[in-house]
Order: C-alpha cells, then sequence, then structure tokens
C-alpha cells in the first residue's frame, strides 16, 4: 500500500506552509484595520486560538480521513484520497 501523497512529502508541506502564512497576513493586516486597537498581548491571544482551534480542527479532519480509508479498504482495490 503506497503512502497518502497529500500529507506528505516537500510539495505538500511547501502548499501547507505557504497557507499558514496566508492566515497569518490576513490576520495581521485585520489588526491594522481594526478600531479602536485591541493591545498586542489580546490580539496574541486571540490569534494563538484561532491557531490551535483550526490545528485542532484539521487534525481531527485527517484522522477520520484515515480511519475511514482504512474501513473502506477493502471495499475497493483504490482509495480517494
Amino acid at each position: 500500500m503506497e503512502p497518502c501523497r497529500l500529507i506528505s512529502g516537500p510539495f505538500a508541506l511547501s502548499i501547507q506552509f505557504l497557507l499558514f502564512l496566508i492566515v497569518l497576513s490576513a490576520l495581521y493586516y485585520k489588526r491594522t484595520r481594526e478600531r479602536p486597537q485591541r493591545p498586542v498581548r489580546v490580539w496574541a491571544l486571540d490569534v494563538a486560538k484561532q491557531i490551535v482551534g483550526g490545528g485542532e480542527a484539521h487534525t481531527i479532519n485527517v484522522l477520520i480521513a484515515m480511519i475511514l480509508d482504512k474501513k473502506t479498504e477493502s471495499l475497493s482495490a483504490e482509495t480517494d484520497e
């Protein structure tokens, strides 16, 4: 059985890193536009909350996909990543 190409390799990791930078950039841009502006500590805690929540949801989705792949493995020779 060949490993999942979506979550491994340099290209996949580069795309994930690029998406991470886009999200951080959007959060920073939002901070520069908000009025009144919150203190940096409060903003950083909000960003950390967003990162943890997004990472948690992403991890759970990947685990569910892996579990479903294992359960449906016997149904067909090829699986859809």
